[in-house]
C-alpha cells in the first residue's frame, strides 16, 4: 500500500520501518524502479541501499523482489519481442508508406540478439 503522501521524508536508512520496506519491495518487484520505489515510500535510494548494507534480511528480500520484477516483467517481454517481433513502419521518402489495400504498410522486426541471450 502507498505510503501517506502527508507522512514526513525518511531521511535516515534506520527510521526505514517495516511499513516502508514493504512498500519498496512490492513496487520494485513491480516495476523494477528503486527510485520510483523510494518515492512512493516517502524515503530516498541511498537510505534503502544502506538499510539493505545494514540489514542482510532486507538486502535479500531486494534482491527477490528484483528477481521477480525480471521473471515476471523483462523475460516475457524479451521472449515477445524475439518470438512475435515488433511493428516497423515501412518509409519511403519520408512518409509510410501503403500495402495494397491502402493501409499503413509495417514489417515485423525479430530479435536474434535477445533469443540468443535466451537460450543461454
Amino acid at each position: 500500500m502507498p505510503a501517506d503522501r502527508d507522512q514526513p521524508l525518511i531521511r535516515t536508512a534506520s527510521d526505514l520501518g517495516p511499513e516502508a520496506q514493504a512498500v519498496i519491495l512490492e513496487r520494485l518487484a513491480q516495476s523494477g524502479n528503486l527510485v520510483e520505489a523510494c518515492a512512493l515510500a516517502r524515503t530516498s535510494p541511498r537510505a534503502a541501499r544502506q538499510r539493505a548494507k545494514d540489514d542482510p534480511v532486507f538486502a535479500e528480500a531486494l534482491a527477490d523482489a528484483w528477481d521477480d520484477f525480471k521473471d515476471g516483467v523483462l523475460l516475457p517481454e524479451a521472449k515477445r519481442r524475439a518470438v512475435e517481433g515488433t511493428k516497423k513502419g515501412i518509409y519511403y521518402r519520408g512518409e509510410i508508406g501503403k500495402d495494397e489495400h491502402g493501409q499503413p504498410a509495417y514489417e515485423r522486426q525479430f530479435s536474434d540478439a535477445l533469443m540468443i541471450r535466451l537460450l543461454e
